[in-house]
This record gives C-alpha cells, sequence and structure tokens, in this order.
C-alpha cells in the first residue's frame, strides 16, 4: 500500500518499512551493476593484457610457441589495440564475429579476391616470385576454441590482478 494511502500510523509506518526495503534492493542490484562495470586502475589494451599474461604463464614450450603464434596471426591483429574496457564490455560483440570469420578462413581476408605473396610496387615476375590467387582455407571448430582459451586465461588472469572486475569474466565462445 502506497504511504500516503494509509490511514492509520500503523500502516503508514508499515508501508515506509516496505518502501525503505524495496529501495535497499533496489540499490544493492545497482551497485552489483556498477561494480560489475569495473574495470581497475588500467588503461591497457588487450595487447597488453596478452602480453603480460604470455610472460607470466607457466605452461609447456610446445604450447607456449602455438600461443604465441595464435596471438601473433589472429589475435593482436584484430583484437591487440582494443582498450580492455571496451573488449571487455563488448567481447561477444568482437569475439564471435572474429572467430566466425576464422572458422570461414585462417588467413583473415575481407572476402574479396586477392593475390597472395604478390609485390604491388615495382615488377617482378608473379611465377618466379610464387604469387597465387588466395583460396580460404577454413580453421576447425577445435582450433577455435584453442585460440578462444588464450583471451579467456588472459581475461581470468586479468581478474586475479585486479583490472577487470568479477562479474565481467573471462571470453567464452
Amino acid at each position: 500500500m502506497p504511504i500516503a494511502e494509509a490511514r492509520t500510523k500503523a500502516a503508514r509506518e508499515r508501508a515506509e518499512r516496505d518502501a525503505d526495503r524495496e529501495a535497499e534492493k533496489i540499490l544493492t542490484r545497482l551497485q552489483a551493476e556498477v561494480d560489475s562495470l569495473k574495470v581497475g586502475r588500467t588503461k591497457a589494451t588487450v595487447d597488453a593484457l596478452l602480453d603480460r599474461w604470455m610472460a607470466q604463464h607457466e605452461i609447456d614450450p610446445t604450447t607456449h610457441m602455438t600461443y604465441d603464434a595464435q596471438i601473433r596471426l589472429y589475435i593482436k591483429p584484430r583484437l591487440g589495440d582494443v582498450p580492455l574496457v571496451l573488449f571487455i564490455r563488448g567481447a561477444a560483440e568482437r569475439v564471435e564475429p572474429f572467430y566466425a570469420h576464422l572458422r570461414r578462413c585462417r588467413g583473415l581476408c575481407n572476402g574479396k579476391p586477392l593475390i597472395e605473396a604478390h609485390v604491388a610496387d615495382g615488377s617482378h615476375d608473379c611465377v618466379a616470385d610464387g604469387c597465387r590467387p588466395h583460396v580460404c582455407k577454413l580453421y576447425a571448430a577445435s582450433s577455435v576454441r584453442s585460440i578462444n582459451a588464450i583471451p579467456s586465461g588472459a581475461c581470468t588472469a586479468a581478474i586475479r590482478w585486479g583490472w577487470i572486475g568479477v562479474a565481467q569474466g573471462p571470453v567464452d565462445s
């Protein structure tokens, strides 16, 4: 019952208590929303996060080489310069199209016909230099999941380091 409609003092007090409880619930919910959007005191990019994570991440040397190649060839060119705060807020909107593109073409082409290994400046012999039309090569779903493990692991570490809030969580596909 709204406070203004309460006829007795006891009814008004009960309505005020109910309103206070509801206000506390709303305040708690809003504080949780604010906390979930907090990014620690960092202006780091995805590039910086990946560099720090790779330097501290203890993995087998072969896995380290694979992760390093995947970061260098796929993740950094597409996501490296994105500020961490923007990456976290729009993670699904950024990584899902990226992963879908990898499933279509691991060469990260733009879908337009192109010649691979072609030197645009100066004259050269395309046959001798190995110029050839680009043919898209698919990335298997398991390979895309392997690439996803990198930003996911890095984001988990960023939570431990206080770079991002817990509710922002790791990136999962």
